[in-house]
């Protein structure tokens, strides 16, 4: 058999096969975002945390699974979606920065969504920024049927407990591959079911 012979019959070979493939994989992950999706949706969860397991874990972008599951709404019908990083690193349109206060500055990600950041020249350290959240998250929620809020460097599990006052509930977000027993551990010890709405696994670990 030639060499070209065996090109015929590899898959990875064919340029239709590999689009199949990544129409596939784009098609499955597309299902698995409105699984979820509706899933916090039929438990009536209005602000939803979203952490990192291990915390700060370099492999979970835990804001582009928030912009995921957001658009995952809308497409199913939520008026609107904001998503509020604690942290305040992806930052809003400088135009639209609130000047001070509990009011956020916005800037929009589509017709239903927007990106959310509250007061970010008052976030000195981790526990100013549950106190801005503790203020801006109640008037937020006047505005959008729906808050998805980035816990990044937040402990939830220990010193930051407080911050969970404010939500209904939080997703646990992991690279696949990467928790251990320990983490799992600790999951099920502090954060009661009810407050507990899963754990997703991402990418390959």
């Amino acid at each position: 058999m030639t060499d070209a012979d065996a090109a015929d019959l590899d898959p990875a070979a064919d340029p239709a096969s590999a689009s199949d493939t990544d129409a596939a994989a784009a098609a499955a992950d597309h299902a698995e975002r409105i699984r979820i999706a509706r899933r916090l949706m039929r438990l009536e969860k209005k602000v939803i945390g979203v952490a990192a397991m291990p915390a700060g874990d370099p492999d979970v972008d835990v804001m582009d699974f928030m912009e995921r599951i957001g658009r995952a709404m809308v497409e199913l019908g939520a008026p609107s979606v904001g998503l509020v990083e604690a942290w305040a690193r992806w930052s809003a349109d400088p135009r639209a920065a609130a000047p001070g206060g509990d009011r956020p500055a916005r800037r929009a990600l589509g017709d239903a969504m927007a990106a959310l950041t509250f007061s970010a020249s008052d976030v000195r350290d981790s526990f100013a920024a549950i106190a801005v959240l503790e203020r801006g998250v109640p008037l937020a929620t006047a505005h959008f049927s729906h808050l998805i809020i980035d816990l990044t460097g937040l402990d939830i599990l220990g010193d930051h407990a407080p911050v969970r006052r404010i939500l209904d509930g939080v997703v646990i977000v992991a690279a696949s591959g990467r928790l251990r027993d320990s983490d799992l551990h600790r999951i099920k010890q502090f954060l009661p079911a009810p407050e507990n709405l899963g754990l997703v696994l991402v990418g390959g670990g």
